[in-house]
């Protein structure tokens, strides 16, 4: 197992968040700890099946977790578009950030840009987003439009 980097944590604020099946579907969660809930400055927009964190003003709420094995990097850099070698052509960057809370430095997988159409989550989180968008779609008249 290779040493975890200096910063020791990730941060993360949409599917990759324990809720959802990502990390096992990518096989990495025993390479993580989840600590808990944590808040990283920035704002959460919208796209659709995940969100995008772009530096900035406001909050959004994640989830913490402890880098087991720095060999996840090699698969959730390409899973998220990072391109170590090469940012300027990656969609998202892997930054290092001090917290909110709690107070640790974490990576974050941030926007490269900010989107240009999408929908800013004003209240920061996007798995009550997601729910209330996925209960949106559930709606009789929705419904009515798939049948």
């Amino acid at each position: 197992m290779r040493a975890p980097p200096a910063t020791a944590h990730l941060a993360f604020y949409g599917t990759l968040m324990s809720g959802f099946d990502t990390l096992d579907e990518l096989g990495v969660r025993a390479k993580l700890r989840l600590l808990g809930p944590c808040r990283i400055a920035g704002r959460l927009f919208d796209l659709g099946e995940w969100p995008t964190l772009v530096r900035g003003g406001g909050v959004a709420h994640g989830e913490l977790f402890e880098i087991l094995d720095a060999s996840v990097f090699a698969t959730l850099d390409p899973f998220e578009d990072y391109r170590p070698g090469d940012p300027a052509r990656s969609s998202y960057l892997r930054v290092r950030v001090a917290l909110l809370a709690p107070a640790v430095e974490a990576w974050v997988y941030v926007a490269s840009e900010t989107p240009p159409s999408a929908r800013e989550i004003t209240s920061g989180s996007w798995q009550t987003g997601w729910a209330a968008s996925a209960a949106r779609a559930k709606t009789p008249a929705n419904m009515l439009d798939q049948a």
